[in-house]
């Protein structure tokens, strides 16, 4: 699609893959790694490959996080190089809601008073 600029663009800049092929530009022109050619300046490019290696959108869930890395940490963003993983999320989120502040553990919703009487209850200490 174009844009009144005659630029093409995608619609997808605050989508989580494009936070990655971001960050993969980034990784490859700070640390001297390289980032696949055709990738470098084609986001739908590496949407298409990431796709075809089993990405999907919007699989993030409070309990899982989806991510994209290199399986090889000394060569850069290259086709078979990269993993799709699902990492478990077990830390809490402190969160503002408005005026309530509280915390997300574990995809519940807790005040801070029902979290430090959940923890006491577990026997953790902060």
């Amino acid at each position: 699609m174009l844009n009144n600029c005659n630029e093409y663009f995608h619609g997808m800049s605050g989508a989580q893959i494009y936070n990655i092929w971001i960050h993969a530009k980034n990784l490859a022109r700070n640390n001297g790694k390289l980032i696949y050619e055709p990738w470098e300046n084609d986001f739908e490019a590496f949407y298409t490959y990431m796709k075809s290696i089993g990405w999907k959108d919007d699989q993030d869930t409070i309990e899982t996080k989806i991510r994209a890395r290199r399986i090889d940490k000394s060569i850069g963003w290259q086709p078979g190089n990269i993993e799709i993983i699902k990492q478990k999320n077990n830390s809490f989120k402190i969160i503002t809601d408005g005026d309530r502040i509280g915390i997300r553990y574990k995809g519940k919703w807790y005040t801070v008073e029902e979290f430090e009487s959940y923890i006491n209850e577990l026997g953790i200490e902060l």
